[in-house]
């Protein structure tokens, strides 16, 4: 169970009520020195906070700032800004923090669904297996031209024989795709093209191949 998450939804009430409180409710003053108004900002950073750190790899002394110094800051403007009328001493500074504030409040908004977007992690690849297979007319697959399995690194290319030379077809970037979304059974068509030389004439010879990646995760 991601006990992150449900804080994450469990403090959005909160944020209502206090939304509501301004809306309408006591003066400003009372809000602002209320209990549900200082835990709500500092629990807002502190998990937007969090959220960044999992997306970013910035020092930690950034993560421990945005989640303590901001809502510290923001507390003590607004407060004082309140305290008793408009103090104009504080202006900018409750409008410097009500902006570092509301970047976290994007964070924490954007953190309340990431976790439904993230893909299903199988751990690290364990094997793989590489077919690439002729198309014939219809689409239907062929024969095997190519057949590879392994455990260790993934190849960055197949070679096959051509007409007069090798071909050479690319799998940099679909390793990036399969490893990145840990997909286990990858498919696409790829066209092989040649140029010959024939009887004095430059002929291009076109082949039509489907690859069949499928990988196993530990």
């Amino acid at each position: 169970m991601n006990w992150t998450l449900i804080l994450r939804w469990l403090l959005l009430p909160l944020l209502i009520f206090i939304a509501g409180l301004y809306l309408e409710g006591p003066s400003y003053r009372v809000i602002v020195r209320s209990v549900p108004f200082v835990l709500a900002c500092f629990t807002l950073s502190i998990l937007a906070a969090q959220y960044l750190r999992q997306k970013s790899d910035l020092p930690l002394l950034y993560y421990l700032l945005q989640a303590l110094l901001v809502p510290f800051g923001f507390v003590f403007a607004i407060q004082n800004y309140y305290n008793g009328g408009i103090n104009a001493n504080y202006s900018l500074a409750v409008l410097f923090f009500a902006i570092l504030m509301g970047l976290s409040g994007i964070l924490y908004c954007c953190s309340l669904f990431s976790f439904h977007r993230r893909p299903k992690n199988l751990g690290a690849m364990e094997s793989y297996d590489i077919k690439l297979h002729y198309l014939d007319d219809q689409g239907s697959l062929g024969k095997v031209k190519h057949h590879e399995q392994g455990t260790t690194e993934p190849p960055e290319a197949i070679i096959i024989d051509g007409f007069s030379e090798d071909r050479h077809i690319d799998l940099r970037e679909y390793w990036i795709e399969i490893l990145a979304d840990q997909i286990e059974e990858y498919q696409t068509d790829i066209t092989a093209y040649e140029t010959i030389i024939k009887f004095a004439e430059i002929q291009q010879l076109v082949d039509e191949y489907r690859i069949v990646i499928t990988v196993t995760y530990s």
